[in-house]
């Protein structure tokens, strides 16, 4: 009886401890940032937040989403440094560059359609004639923007001859603006919309007949370390693009903000980028948003 009993006994438990294992396996948390304090960026991370929490929820349901607070006082860079190096954050969105595909792990869906790429100005109020009558690169070029110091947006204008004033943080330009340090901000079309309390705290609005555009794409990134949650985080995306969840949540976020800025009306200012990685998916146009404009301005 001993004979039998032992290994039976061995088998089980190795069956118990095998089962455990496997459910620890398949739970798991993924850290997110939130910078404390920067009310500028609070409707980005919700909608960035809720689009990953829901591609995790498709291919892993039993992963859990948790925010990491970093302190106003800290900068995009910081928060960038510690996903590079595996510390406090798992995954962060940001524009794509070469160096940023170098540095991480990209999943490479645009998470808002490249709308990050179509800007308008953010001007004073009192300025907006002047910017109604702006229809060129050329005419462009004799207005100051406004960016951060971190923003892709610096390198991109700098090299198409905008000129351009830098702050620490994305959260002191308008305030510059106000104080007329600079001409204009240029704001995604993913951005207008939650930031529009602070224009009319400050007398401030978007220009009128006027985007600009760049090729680019915001993505999910994630350690190089890390590439089952990249895995993952692709594989929801997938999903959801394919039952058309990811277009109807598109345009549940930004239909109403389109419409009102009516760029059907608006004259575009294109603008090459030389960030962008010639492995950019941009022929894959169920990716992009494509909007009716009334021209377009080569650089």
């Amino acid at each position: 009886m001993a004979y039998f009993a032992t290994p039976w006994c061995a088998w089980f438990w190795l069956v118990v401890a095998a089962c455990f294992q496997a459910g620890s396996a398949g739970a798991s948390t993924v850290r997110y940032p939130r910078l404390a304090g920067d009310s500028v960026r609070a409707s980005e991370v919700f909608d960035q937040v809720s689009l990953l929490r829901e591609a995790l929820r498709r291919s892993s349901p039993s992963t859990v989403l948790e925010a990491h607070e970093y302190t106003d006082a800290m900068s995009l860079s910081r928060v960038y440094s510690d996903v590079v190096e595996g510390k406090n954050v798992d995954v962060i969105w940001r524009t794509t560059t070469v160096a940023r595909e170098t540095d991480l792990l990209p999943v490479r869906i645009p998470i808002d359609k490249g709308l990050f790429g179509w800007r308008v100005p953010v001007i004073r109020a009192e300025d907006q004639d002047q910017f109604a009558r702006i229809k060129t690169h050329a005419q462009l070029e004799s207005k100051r923007g406004g960016v951060g110091f971190d923003w892709a947006d610096r390198t991109i204008m700098e090299a198409n001859n905008l000129p351009l004033e830098t702050a620490p943080r994305g959260s002191l330009l308008f305030g510059m603006l106000n104080a007329k340090r600079f001409d204009y901000i240029p704001r995604s079309l993913a951005e207008i919309e939650g930031e529009a309390p602070r224009y009319s705290e400050m007398n401030l609005m978007p220009a009128p007949g006027l985007i600009i555009h760049y090729p680019t794409a915001v993505y999910f990134f994630v350690n190089r370390k890390k590439p089952e949650l990249a895995e993952k985080i692709r594989l929801g995306l997938e999903a959801m693009i394919a039952d058309g969840s990811f277009e109807r949540d598109f345009r549940q976020r930004y239909g109403a903000v389109l419409q009102e800025l009516q760029l059907k009306n608006r004259v575009v200012i294109e603008l090459s980028n030389p960030l962008l990685p010639v492995s950019t998916p941009l022929k894959r146009t169920v990716l992009w948003f494509k909007p009716v404009t009334a021209g377009r301005a080569k650089p």
